[in-house]
């Protein structure tokens, strides 16, 4: 009887501290100046979850992280998400269409 309410305790221990172990928070890492595909792996692997926003900039290449929110260190719950900006390179303009112009104008 006694090994079996120990046997119980310790049951009931384990699964409250593995129940508190997947509340508890994790720290951001930090994926600013690397790759999206590493940066979006980093945060899956933290247990959290990687949202993209793409835009373009003119000092960074093409597929590297630009900037994450919330900063790297920054303790979170395990599913929230982390916003990072990848860079898609130089911005794009238009180009007018010239056809037919001279060259002097």
């Amino acid at each position: 009887m006694i090994a079996a309410a120990i046997a119980g305790g310790w049951y009931v221990y384990t699964k409250i501290q593995d129940q508190l172990a997947a509340n508890k928070p994790v720290a951001v890492p930090f994926v600013e100046g690397i790759k999206e595909e590493l940066a979006v792996r980093n945060i899956r692997d933290a247990g959290l979850t990687p949202k993209v926003v793409r835009r373009p900039d003119d000092k960074v290449p093409e597929t590297i992280v630009v900037s994450q929110d919330p900063g790297a260190g920054t303790r979170t719950d395990k599913g929230n998400p982390v916003t990072i900006e990848v860079s898609t390179g130089l911005p794009q303009v238009e180009v007018p269409d010239v056809r037919g112009d001279q060259a002097t104008d």
